[in-house]
């Protein structure tokens, strides 16, 4: 999975790749193609946008640090469900997993007046939200600490 939150407007899309590798004894043959675009138009995009993506085994969870509302996308159907509902509305800083599945979607900054937290258990349904900045790491993350929220 890929997305792109545009050069000149504000649209995002999410792109969805399959991938092939053929293997014989002596080679090994990788193809890519695109198999699905999907436009997500419940968050902003543009030039300005940082995007934040994480997985699960069953859903992406994709969000921008210039839109409120941040996406849980169901894996195979594309079946998308609205994150966010903050008041004041907090724009999405972080996206982030663990190795047991869970997700944390942050809002806000930790040095910010204003910030908040949903967590996700594996199956895809909130289990936690909050005040605070609250986000996860493991293994398959890099950081840039000057970059967290």
């Amino acid at each position: 999975m890929d997305i792109a939150t545009g050069n000149t407007q504000n649209g995002v899309t999410l792109y969805g790749y399959k991938k092939a590798d053929t293997i014989s004894p002596t080679f090994d043959s990788v193809n890519v193609s695109l198999t699905k675009t999907v436009t997500l138009s419940q968050i902003v995009g543009g030039a300005l946008a940082r995007a934040s993506m994480a997985a699960s085994a069953k859903f992406l969870f994709i969000g921008t640090n210039q839109s409120p509302t941040a996406l849980k996308v169901q894996k195979g159907t594309y079946a998308i469900t609205q994150i966010g509902g903050f008041s004041p509305p907090i724009n999405v800083t972080s996206i982030t997993t663990n190795k047991y599945g869970y997700a944390t979607v942050t809002f806000g900054s930790f040095n910010g007046p204003s910030n908040g937290f949903v967590v996700f258990d594996p199956s895809g349904n909130s289990n936690e939200d909050g005040g605070g900045a609250s986000f996860m790491l493991n293994t398959d993350q890099a950081v840039l600490p000057a970059t967290l929220p």
